[in-house]
């Protein structure tokens, strides 16, 4: 008959609770001294997704991202619901400069059920924060590919409306050389025929392309930036300041890209109460000019104003100018002025909910994201799950049985080994075994 030891006595009664608590085992944070173990089990196990999600973490802290990213694309086609994969992928990405497809990544962890609430906050806010990134790369990727931009046609039918000028003294209406700009888009927007490139899209080249004021009426910069933009045509302007009169004169351009030759030219002049209503008379006989099909709801549509308060529509391009330098505080601010002139000001309202969200998503860097998708912190990757599988291994050495029990409490599909020495044991298990196992020798005292 077999008898009860007293260590297997305390073993009974420990295990339980040590099955019961081990998920909850926090383990250190994985650092480049794991990179020579988790390259063995690679070697072991190269289909194993959570060995290549592990090993891409490590390669990402120890800077390696041409590797990490290599290991993380096949940990993420493995296992796509791996949200430590697809984040780690996403922050090897932004290191390697791929904006683009790092927002991918973090769109494929976003899409992904049952993540806690820190988590989806903290990649939705990298998402708003990584598409100002992409914008600013992007034109300076264009600038980069000016040669070969410069020599594809354009797209048919699309217009981008570069930011206007102001010339006048009052610096108070120096903003308004971004809320023409947004006005005219959102006008020229509603026509069906046209493709109407992105006011901050414009507004990002032209930053990259540092154009001053007088270079922006120039019909051979709006063909330059018209092939940088992909747009067929180009309408760029000038808010004037006439003397004496108070008087204000919209003076518009639009060039076309293939031959740097202005198609259409056209002004109005008016006191800047008649602000709205001058730049309607422009668009109307803009589009008059250029020949552009207009159907009857849509002329109908371009009657419409955004606001009739001239002082909420000064604050809002005050947003307009804030967001473009990258002030997203002060940008909700000023549209919070427009509002609280214009209730109904719809622009405003969308503008400082967006600049709101901004402005608390800069608070997400990559190393807060980092720690969201540490693997140690996710079911999938938990390096708790191993310790418990090693702990159940490193109880086998001492008696099968209740490493067996272990591995049942815990619903491990792993079999603890079957060894006939505790010496030959450690030679085989993962080297976190004996940590554990001296863990274990420090919870239950010697009989």
């Amino acid at each position: 008959m077999n008898r009860t030891t007293p260590l297997q006595v305390r073993l009974a009664f420990w295990l339980p609770l040590l099955g019961a608590c081990a998920p909850a085992l926090k383990s250190p944070v994985l650092t480049p001294t794991d990179v020579t173990v988790l390259e063995a089990q690679r070697i072991r196990s190269p289909s194993d997704p959570d060995v290549l999600t592990r090993l891409g973490v490590v390669y990402y802290q120890s800077q390696k991202y041409v590797q990490a990213r290599d290991v993380l694309t096949a940990a993420v086609k493995l296992n796509p619901g791996s949200f430590s994969a697809a984040v780690y992928l996403g922050l090897t990405q932004e290191a390697l400069g791929e904006l683009s497809p790092a927002r991918d990544a973090y769109r494929l962890a976003q899409a992904l059920p049952d993540l806690s609430r820190s988590q989806r906050t903290e990649i939705e806010n990298r998402l708003t924060v990584l598409d100002q990134l992409v914008l600013r790369a992007s034109a300076r990727a264009a600038i980069a590919q000016e040669a070969v931009l410069s020599q594809t046609p354009p797209a048919a039918n699309t217009v981008a409306i570069l930011p206007w000028t102001y010339l006048g003294r009052n610096e108070e209406l120096r903003p308004l050389e971004r809320g023409m700009a947004h006005l005219l888009v959102t006008d020229l927007s509603k026509i069906s025929h046209l493709k109407l490139v992105e006011r901050e899209r414009a507004q990002a080249l032209t930053d990259e392309l540092k154009l001053g004021a007088s270079a922006r009426v120039e019909s051979s910069t709006a063909a330059r930036s018209g092939h940088l933009l992909g747009a067929e045509r180009v309408l760029q302007g000038a808010i004037r300041e006439l003397p004496n009169d108070g008087t204000i004169r919209l003076e518009a351009n639009v060039v076309d890209t293939k031959n740097a030759q202005i198609s259409a030219r056209e002004n109005v002049s008016d006191r800047l109460q008649a602000l709205f209503a001058m730049e309607k008379q422009l668009v109307v006989r803009l589009i008059d000019l250029m020949h552009i099909e207009v159907s009857p709801a849509e002329f109908r549509a371009l009657s419409e104003r955004p606001t009739s308060d001239l002082q909420a529509f000064l604050a809002f391009s005050r947003g307009l100018l804030a967001e473009d330098r990258g002030d997203f505080l002060q940008a909700n601010r000023a549209y919070l002025d427009a509002m609280a002139r214009d209730p109904n000001f719809v622009a405003a309202s969308r503008r400082a909910s967006n600049s709101a969200r901004i402005s608390r998503a800069s608070a997400t860097t990559t190393a807060t994201l980092a720690q969201q998708a540490n693997p140690d912190r996710n079911g999938g990757s938990s390096r708790s799950t191993d310790r418990t599988i090693a702990l159940g291994n490193a109880l086998a050495v001492v008696n099968p049985s209740f490493g067996g029990h272990l591995s049942r409490l815990t619903g491990s599909r792993e079999l603890p080994l079957q060894k006939g020495n505790a010496q030959e044991g450690f030679r085989q298990d993962d080297p976190t075994t004996i940590g554990i196992l001296g863990t274990l020798i420090i919870v239950v005292p010697r009989p």
